[in-house]
C-alpha cells in the first residue's frame, strides 16, 4: 500500500512515487495527482486509518487512502485520489516544532509552548485539545 516517499529538505520537500506495475517498476515523480505540500519541510507523515463513529458511539477504524503531512505551518488530511480533505492551521505567527501521527491522530508541539492533539474522524481533523506545557519552545 505505500506508494509514496515523501522526502524533507531544509526548506522544501520532494514526493517520489514507488515503483509499481502501472510504472514497470519505476521510480517517478507525481505531477499533480497528490497535494502534498512541496514547498516547506515535512514535520511528519503517515498513512492513517480511516476513522467512523457509529450511531451508538463507538468508533470503527477501516484501512483507508488517507495521508497527513505536518509541516511548520500545516497539518494536512489528504486522500490520494481525492486530493486536501482538511487542514489545520497554527494561530498567527505560531509554529509548528515536532509531530508523532498515529494511525487516528496527530500530536503536535507548537513553539508557543502548547501541545495539541487532533483527531482524525470522518475525514475531517476533530477534537482538539490543547495544554501549555511550557512558555516557550524557541530554544529547543
Amino acid at each position: 500500500f505505500h506508494r509514496f516517499l515523501l522526502i524533507s529538505k531544509h526548506n522544501s520537500s520532494q514526493c517520489i512515487r514507488l515503483p509499481g506495475q502501472e510504472f514497470n517498476g519505476k521510480l517517478t515523480l507525481p505531477k499533480e495527482d497528490v497535494e502534498f505540500n512541496l514547498d516547506a519541510p515535512t514535520i511528519a507523515a503517515s498513512n492513517v486509518l480511516g476513522r467512523e463513529v457509529t450511531e451508538n458511539g463507538k468508533s470503527v477504524y477501516d484501512d483507508s487512502a488517507y495521508l497527513v503531512q505536518v509541516t511548520p505551518r500545516a497539518i494536512i488530511l489528504l486522500e490520494t485520489s481525492l486530493g486536501i480533505l482538511d487542514n489545520w492551521i497554527p494561530d498567527g505567527n505560531d509554529e509548528i516544532l515536532l509531530a508523532d501521527v498515529s494511525p487516528s491522530q496527530v500530536c503536535v508541539a507548537l513553539a508557543s509552548g502548547r501541545i495539541l492533539l487532533l483527531q482524525i474522524c470522518s475525514e475531517k481533523l476533530q477534537g482538539q485539545r490543547s495544554r501549555l506545557l511550557l512558555s516557550s519552545l524557541d530554544n529547543i
